[in-house]
């Protein structure tokens, strides 16, 4: 099983009843970070973490998972998902790959990174070109600033992210296009999730 899982949670869910779970469990918290666009708790969880993220600009969340007991707590957040009286809701990877591959809303892009990973993959790079592509500005902009996300595939995505910083013709798409190759370049990565130098 890979040391790192990332878990997207159903639209509509709140930050809170994840991060209500990590404290039922009795898990430390080592870090709490806040901007206008990313909120970001930190968990011990044994010998691994729990990353809990609310990225703003998609209006979605999930949980990133690390450590050799990642598999475990991802089995264990799944049965409280399938629980009636639990509000955790996991995404199956089917109804991941269903809301990336409708893009239903510009934000629905996001769930083709949760998705994969760090796992190179073809259907999502297809939807990535395609989004970056699109005639409308608003999914141009959350295409970039979801690139923000990858890691082992980055030299798959930097060119599409260079191209828009240095050709699309709306400003606030070459600015986040701008902002997210920045983001990739100073920020230290750890097989698939960014480690925020300051938390």
């Amino acid at each position: 099983m890979p040391a790192v899982l990332r878990l997207p949670l159903r639209p509509g869910a709140e930050p809170y009843e994840a991060v209500a779970y990590c404290d039922t469990q009795g898990w430390t918290l080592l870090a709490k970070r806040e901007t206008e666009h990313l909120l970001h708790f930190v968990y011990a969880a044994g010998p691994g973490q729990v990353h809990v993220v609310w990225d703003h600009a998609a209006r979605k969340y999930f949980f990133t998972l690390t450590g050799e007991k990642a598999a475990e707590i991802a089995e264990d957040i799944r049965a409280c998902s399938a629980s009636r009286f639990h509000p955790l809701e996991v995404c199956t990877d089917e109804e991941a790959l269903h809301l990336a591959d409708t893009l239903a809303h510009p934000a629905d892009i996001h769930y083709a990174v949760l998705i994969a990973g760090d796992r190179y993959d073809d259907r999502v790079m297809t939807w990535y070109r395609q989004a970056f592509l699109s005639p409308d500005p608003e999914v141009r902009w959350q295409t970039c600033a979801s690139c923000g996300y990858f890691v082992d595939w980055e030299d798959h995505i930097r060119p599409l992210l260079e191209h828009a910083r240095d050709t699309d013709q709306d400003d606030s798409v070459r600015e986040v296009a701008a902002l997210t190759l920045t983001t990739l370049d100073a920020h230290d990565w750890n097989r698939g999730e960014r480690q925020l130098k300051d938390l």
